[in-house]
């Protein structure tokens, strides 16, 4: 675990909100893009001392956060390492956070860049592997969806005081508190209404 002035600026909170929001204006004005800038410089200066003695056969790093992008791109070419991507996320293919100007720029280019020195890209939908793979004919693409352990799930029992046995029970468990103007909540609504008088056998919570 590797801890920085970002962890110390999230414990302390109030003190340091001056600071954090002159971090995150400048992080929307695209003057930086990496989340993690101090966080990556103490990760960095400890893998360096690490080199000799651990030798990597190969870089994987998951995005987000996109401070593992630019560790894994940088190690990757200092050592002479193949580079393996895998994307939780869409970095600029449907990102979680609306980027534009300055930083939807960098971030574009970085993408491409770190993109095309990887030798295996994953990611957890087809669409996010086809994005990749219109601008990267040279890279393997490949899907690998989230997945679950089966004996886990099947030993969990449904609450029949919530879910109808015998119907198809839709459950929403996520939270719409940092919606963007990019992210609305209509088509959301009207799939619930849809799914609602579609059959009897459905039953949306």
């Amino acid at each position: 675990r590797f801890r920085s002035l970002e962890w110390t600026m999230h414990v302390q909170g109030r003190r340091w909100m001056p600071i954090r929001a002159i971090r995150r204006l400048a992080y929307k004005l695209g003057l930086i893009y990496n989340d993690f800038p101090f966080w990556t410089r103490c990760v960095s200066s400890a893998l360096h001392k690490l080199r000799e003695s651990v030798k990597p056969d190969l870089i994987l790093c998951t995005y987000p956060p996109t401070a593992n992008l630019i560790l894994g791109y940088h190690m990757a070419k200092e050592w002479n390492v193949p580079l393996v991507l895998d994307f939780r996320d869409g970095f600029c293919f449907e990102p979680v956070e609306a980027t534009r100007g300055l930083l939807r720029i960098r971030r574009k280019r970085f993408e491409f860049r770190v993109a095309k020195s990887s030798s295996l890209i994953v990611t957890v939908v087809d669409s996010l592997t086809n994005y990749f793979r219109g601008f990267l004919e040279e890279v393997l693409c490949v899907t690998l969806p989230n997945g679950y352990d089966t004996e886990y799930m099947q030993s969990i029992q449904p609450d029949n005081t919530i879910c109808d046995v015998g119907k198809v029970n839709f459950v929403f468990a996520g939270r719409l508190g940092k919606s963007t103007n990019e992210r609305k909540i209509e088509a959301f609504l009207k799939a619930i209404d849809q799914l609602g008088s579609m059959s009897n056998d459905i039953k949306v919570h």
